[in-house]
């Protein structure tokens, strides 16, 4: 009997001792939540450079020694689903870098995380195999995203292949760019996983319509597609069309502070017609005043004017609302730019509909000095 409790011992002994490794393993891969933060005092790329030189050297032994992944893969395996969504989803260090990057520079971001991806793979010895990328995969659900960015057509198409879910809008349009990508392959593979993500709503954290919204000026960009074939233009269509993509459109345009990708999406929801609808509600709600006054503007010439390759385009807005309404409420709007434009709009075409009286008591006690000259020429076109 002492001899089995011995044994048993030492086979509990044995068993701590590979729960212990294990759990090293397990830190190495994905980082220790308790301890580790990433991206907290580092550059983005630094922090993604660094954890993807794990992540490759890792599977570049895992490759040498499979038993060591064999034990990763057993603990892992017990875990429950929800805890190892966290490890997983929680852990990813090119998604958490990413997360403040603006998609007004997805193009720059997509081809330097590409050379970042490269040369760690050249000093790792990283061969971009289909078993080593399932083994980054598996550490870091994120990591897929950076294979999408390398030079080598084959890793973009398997980094494509292992896409299941998505952390920032930026990662979401990352792949949208595949979609115009030079290898034949790659565009086909962006598809798929595109097409993977719509019917998951984006993967475990959800959030698609949003992620879509987030990346419209990309997708109504034509001019950044010109190599895709047919079925690669349905996915940008079925993206466009996506339900629940206006409301996440409506929330982006309305709330938040003046941004360089979010004016790009207004200015082509302009050019293109798609979602013209919500120029109203931008006029009047959004935050940022630089909106609300290229809405109104859009609005009361009832047309939007813009270059494109050196050549002046207009294209004209075709909407239900009141041009006097729509004056009125400009020229009550708190921004003097607004107000500025809206009294532009009056001089010019001499249209006084949208002037009650309350409205220009409230227009000629504005003490703005940029407003002065265009309020006084009004005051001699109503004669006060």
């Amino acid at each position: 009997m002492a001899m089995s409790i011995a044994a048993h011992l030492r086979a509990f002994g044995t068993f701590l001792d590979s729960l212990g490794e294990a759990i090293q393993m397990l830190k190495h891969e994905y980082g220790d939540p308790t301890i580790f933060v990433f991206g907290r005092g580092h550059e983005p790329f630094d922090v993604i450079a660094n954890h993807l030189q794990v992540l490759f050297q890792n599977a570049v032994k895992a490759r040498r020694r499979p038993s060591w992944r064999v034990l990763l893969d057993s603990v892992v395996s017990t875990l429950p689903r929800g805890t190892k969504l966290k490890l997983v989803d929680e852990r990813n260090s090119v998604g958490i870098a990413l997360s403040h990057e603006s998609i007004a520079t997805v193009s720059a971001l997509d081809r330097k995380l590409g050379l970042v991806v490269d040369d760690i793979g050249r000093h790792t010895e990283f061969g971009f195999g289909n078993q080593e990328i399932e083994h980054v995969c598996a550490a870091d659900s994120m990591a897929a995203l950076a294979f999408t960015t390398s030079r080598s057509g084959y890793a973009r198409e398997l980094g494509l292949a292992h896409v299941h879910g998505l952390g920032p809008t930026i990662g979401f349009a990352m792949i949208v760019l595949r979609l115009n990508d030079w290898v034949p392959q790659v565009r086909v593979a962006s598809a798929k996983a595109i097409e993977r993500l719509m019917k998951n709503d984006g993967g475990p954290n959800g959030g698609l319509p949003y992620m879509i919204a987030g990346s419209m000026g990309l997708l109504l960009d034509d001019a950044r597609f010109g190599r895709m074939a047919k079925p690669e233009r349905d996915v940008v269509e079925a993206l466009i069309s996506y339900p629940k993509v206006k409301d996440a459109l409506r929330t982006i345009l309305i709330f938040g502070v003046s941004d360089r990708a979010k004016n790009q999406i207004l200015g082509l929801i302009l050019q293109t017609g798609f979602y013209d609808e919500l120029l109203p509600e931008v006029a009047e709600k959004a935050e940022c005043s630089y909106r609300r006054l290229i809405a109104f503007k859009a609005l009361l010439y009832r047309k939007y004017i813009w270059k494109e390759g050196g050549k002046v385009r207009e294209r004209t807005i075709e909407l239900p609302a009141h041009t006097s309404e729509v004056a009125r409420r400009a020229l009550l709007d708190k921004s003097a730019n607004v107000a500025f434009a809206a009294l532009g709009f009056i001089i010019e075409t001499r249209d006084l509909s949208g002037l009650d009286d309350g409205t220009v008591e409230i227009l000629l006690k504005r003490p703005e000095a940029s407003l002065e000259r265009r309020i006084a020429l009004l005051r001699s076109m109503i004669g006060r």
